[in-house]
């Protein structure tokens, strides 16, 4: 199956969700940039009962579903200040996660492309895309 726009947004409220939680989670904690005030590794509950691990690599943060199949991955290599973020490195962890086809990435080129031409996203330059308001 090929990457959809619905795929694009479910990443986005997903990604959205676990990084408003892991920050209301660690309050206290506040360098988003290189993390160094948050734990390695724990678990964040959602407010729909799921609950996700996560543990820390370099500036980022990977989350992965637990308890349930598949097991789901978003993983936030940077700019965790930006919860509407999307890159062609988080999106293809995500879909390989949850078994949708990335052509070895060509797919997600051309479908963030794609929504940027529709209006949906808009480029930031640099890789990376953010979901317009």
């Amino acid at each position: 199956m090929n990457p959809t726009t619905e795929s694009v947004f479910q990443f986005l409220q997903a990604q959205s969700s676990l990084l408003s939680e892991l920050r209301r989670a660690h309050a206290s904690s506040q360098d988003l940039k290189w993390l160094l005030d948050f734990p390695s590794k724990g678990n964040v509950r959602l407010p729909n009962g799921e609950v996700w691990a996560f543990s820390k690599h370099g500036a980022g943060i990977r989350f992965v579903r637990a308890g349930h199949e598949p097991q789901v991955v978003i993983d936030v290599h940077r700019n965790l200040d930006k919860p509407l973020m999307v890159d062609k490195w988080r999106l293809t962890q995500f879909l390989e996660s949850i078994g949708e086809s990335t052509g070895g990435g060509k797919e997600v080129d051309s479908l963030l492309a794609k929504m940027c031409t529709e209006g949906q996203l808009t480029t930031q330059g640099d890789g990376t895309y953010e979901k317009r308001k």
